[in-house]
């Protein structure tokens, strides 16, 4: 039968589940070693604040609490209005497999993301994807208009 630890762990899974369904799609990024997607299926928007899901998969593995990650996806804010973010807590995928590790944010506030940074690359990603058809053709309209 269906028990109770059952329910939990089932809960405890849905979300890394949701990720495998995710259908990623890559955000243009200058940073060596590392690949940026979105999952636009994710993106939800609220006046300026734009939420979705993020993955990284790292060339070169990063460090997290004593393991080697090579991929961490994770549930971001952004403020494209303010140009800043908010990383809340995701998962990251050892290296050599195992048990993905739940990462964990330590901001305390909205923060600004660095120049060429892969926060900086999921920031322009995340707003890129929340425009609106007519809101991407009024900026290629004023950018052609700026440049003349």
């Amino acid at each position: 039968m269906f028990s109770l630890k059952h329910a939990t762990l089932f809960l405890m899974l849905l979300p890394v589940c949701n990720l495998h369904a995710a259908q990623w799609q890559e955000a243009p990024s200058p940073i060596p070693n590392i690949i940026v997607y979105v999952d636009p299926a994710s993106i939800t928007v609220t006046d300026y604040v734009v939420r979705g899901w993020v993955k990284f998969d790292y060339r070169i593995p990063r460090e997290y609490q004593g393991k080697q990650l090579i991929e961490e996806t994770s549930e971001r804010m952004v403020n494209c209005q303010e140009r800043t973010f908010w990383a809340m807590g995701g998962y990251g995928l050892p290296k050599g497999g195992g048990n993905p590790v739940r990462v964990f944010s330590n901001a305390e506030y909205w923060m600004v993301p660095a120049p060429d940074s892969q926060d900086e690359v999921a920031y322009n990603a995340l707003c890129d994807k929340s425009k609106s058809i007519l809101d991407k053709a009024i900026d290629q309209v004023t950018k052609g208009v700026l440049d003349k």
